[in-house]
């Protein structure tokens, strides 16, 4: 594991800082957009707009619905 200790190395560290950080936020957008996709259509599931859900599936749901939610937080955590 690499450790940073404040030297970027030049030209080649600075580059590699650039890559890093484009990398980042190009993976953080790809899960944020399915996330989110995830999210509204639980939701809208949860309000039963397609239909009735019983217990089971409501359970079911709102356990999908608070884990996409907290990985979406830690993925909007992340530095861009």
């Amino acid at each position: 594991m690499a450790h940073n200790n404040g030297d970027s190395g030049g030209p080649a560290g600075a580059r590699g800082i650039k890559v890093e950080s484009e990398f980042l936020a190009k993976m953080s957008h790809d899960f944020r957009t399915p996330l989110n996709i995830i999210i509204g259509f639980t939701e809208l599931m949860l309000d039963e707009v397609p239909g009735k859900i019983n217990e089971e599936q409501r359970r079911s749901l709102n356990d999908i619905l608070d884990s996409a939610k907290r990985l979406l937080d830690l993925v909007n955590s992340m530095p861009e």
